[in-house]
């Protein structure tokens, strides 16, 4: 199907080979990404990296295999999420650089780098070298995808993007039967960096469906081993279905949920076409039949997709077999891709930047099957600066994004202003003005957060502001509040570290105990319950409680001094922020 070059380049461009290509995306990107280089933490790098205790040694690498993402306060992660191979890469990262924003940044741009570069190896085994060329740039710069670059925490999508599109590379040029071996490997990865893995699945069959049958049921036989072996550690780990219960979309039903499904995919398409307006998260949720939300959308999504539709009939009608199959293949990719992120199976929040990572491929590919059937040639100048100005406007707004990013409160502050509507970023957003004690600003945030969707996170954060304000009843009704959603022990020991300042000294007791039952290795629970014991001459039980909490967290800065007191019976003097001393 690929045919005669274009001649794009002179002098220095000129032949274009693939590595001048690999050289000019690693050049490109490297200029566009280098203001993320100094961006911070945000979002959930906090809870996914900083605090959490189990990606700070590669030693622990075995057990992520066994167990979730998150640190829960217990000797094992524990919720919904499984995804091997990004605590790993979290792992090895903090283990060789420690909380170094710089270094975690660094990995995730080269690592979209190269994804672009490999995108483009993959795209050149059906199209031209400069088409292909040209759609990996785009991937590459493109604003849309800026997510998964910037945003630590979306490695996974990076990552199992990596192993995805390495696996399909050696798939399209595979001579050996053994090779196999490693596609199903790379396949595997992918699905431990990320369950959206499964999409490389479904489109490495479909290739050899489409391009290499005579390997089809070896490949097939291949891919249900590796999927079986994925969900039963799985299921080992969290379970086969787990609900995030995080966003308000997850308590529609079925019905419900595809009702807002015109206005997701209308989302993917304005979004990729007219790139201007970005937001970390995206929450809203309609109901009912409204036709700015329903009708219309549904009206733009069948025009796109009957335009789809009717290239690949022409192609069909054409009798340009080969044109016509890889076109079917690209749609397949962009299809899949968009049905996996329509809600099906409800999401933790409506739709997102960086799940798009994945079906712009298919979009990229259907793209240049129509460039190179309406003979877009480069060699005219016309269509060569307008494809150079669509790259420049596509890469300055990559660069704008990127100073969002810089840190928590920029980030915040900017897309609020985008996404109003979401219950997530209006609750964080109050957490930063909380950090610069704006403890009234905070507690508007907040509350919009809890009146949009109430939860553990934001009834938490409102207790933590009624306590700056000094307000202990409303703090422990708020911190009870989130409970109703949820054991989480940082609500524990938010509720166990308010007990030294308001309440009964038995009632508090009995209620560490019973946060105790829960998390027994929870560090800061068992120095909370040293501390009233000791302050109501439970001598005893505060000595062995502080050996406990020793025991379990030797780093904390407020422990060595109340140790010390406890154990040589001495009067307290308590340093713990946010809450004054007794």
């Amino acid at each position: 199907m690929k045919k005669e070059e274009d001649v794009t380049f002179k002098g220095l461009f000129l032949p274009f080979t693939n590595k001048k290509a690999i050289t000019f995306i690693f050049l490109i990107g490297i200029i566009v990404f280098f203001n993320g280089l100094f961006n911070g933490f945000v979002g959930d790098d906090d809870v996914q990296i900083v605090k959490n205790l189990n990606v700070h040694s590669i030693f622990n690498i075995p057990q992520f295999f066994a167990s979730s993402t998150f640190y829960n306060g217990s000797s094992k992660l524990m919720g919904v999420y499984y995804k091997p191979m990004l605590t790993s890469f979290f792992a090895a990262i903090y283990t060789f650089f420690g909380p170094n924003a710089f270094m975690f940044h660094l990995v995730q741009i080269l690592m979209h780098i190269l994804n672009a570069s490999l995108l483009f190896l993959f795209l050149n085994k059906f199209f031209k070298r400069t088409h292909s060329f040209y759609l990996s740039l785009i991937f590459l710069v493109h604003p849309f995808l800026s997510e998964a670059v910037f945003y630590v925490s979306a490695l996974q999508d990076t990552l199992f993007f990596f192993f995805g599109i390495i696996a399909m590379n050696v798939l399209i040029r595979i001579t050996k039967l053994k090779q196999l071996i490693i596609v199903f490997l790379l396949l595997l990865l992918s699905l431990f960096s990320k369950e959206t893995g499964i999409l490389f699945m479904g489109v490495s069959l479909m290739y050899v469906l489409f391009f290499n049958r005579k390997i089809l049921l070896k490949f097939f036989a291949g891919s249900v081993f590796i999927f079986s072996l994925y969900l039963a550690l799985r299921i080992y780990s969290i379970g086969l279905f787990t609900i995030a219960t995080s966003s308000p979309i997850d308590k529609l039903s079925l019905p419900l949920r595809l009702l807002n499904a015109p206005e997701i995919v209308l989302f993917y398409f304005r979004n990729f076409f007219f790139p201007f307006n970005f937001a970390l998260t995206y929450q809203w949720v309609y109901t009912s039949f409204i036709f700015n939300h329903f009708f219309l959308p549904l009206i733009v999504d069948l025009f796109l997709f009957g335009v789809i539709a009717a290239f690949g009939v022409f192609l069909f009608k054409k009798n340009k077999k080969n044109y016509f199959t890889t076109y079917l293949f690209f749609a397949y990719w962009f299809l899949v891709g968009l049905l996996l992120h329509l809600q099906i199976f409800p999401l933790d929040q409506t739709v997102a930047d960086r799940w798009f990572y994945f079906p712009i491929v298919g979009l990229l590919g259907l793209i240049a099957i129509i460039f190179e059937n309406l003979n877009f040639s480069f060699n005219k100048k016309w269509i060569l600066v307008i494809l150079l100005l669509v790259l420049t406007l596509l890469s300055a707004r990559t660069i704008i994004r990127s100073f969002d990013w810089h840190d928590s409160l920029t980030l915040y502050t900017h897309d609020v202003k985008v996404s109003p509507d979401s219950f997530s970023l209006q609750n964080v957003l109050g957490l930063e003005l909380m950090k610069l004690n704006k403890l009234q600003e905070a507690k508007i945030h907040v509350e919009k957060s809890i009146e949009l969707y109430p939860y553990f996170s934001n009834y938490d954060n409102l207790g933590e502001i009624y306590v700056g304000l000094g307000e202990y009843k409303n703090a422990q009704k708020a911190y009870l509040n989130s409970l109703k959603f949820g054991d989480y022990y940082i609500v524990y020991e938010d509720l166990a570290g308010l007990s030294l300042v308001y309440g009964s000294p038995e009632a508090n007791m009995k209620f560490i105990a019973y946060g105790l039952s829960k998390f027994p290795k929870d560090a800061k629970l068992w120095m909370y319950l040293a501390i009233i014991a000791y302050q109501n001459n439970y001598t005893d039980l505060a000595k062995k409680a502080i050996i406990q909490s020793y025991v379990n967290d030797k780093t904390n800065p407020s422990l060595p001094g109340i140790y010390n007191s406890i154990m040589n019976n001495k009067p307290l003097d308590l340093q713990i922020s946010k809450y004054p001393k007794q």
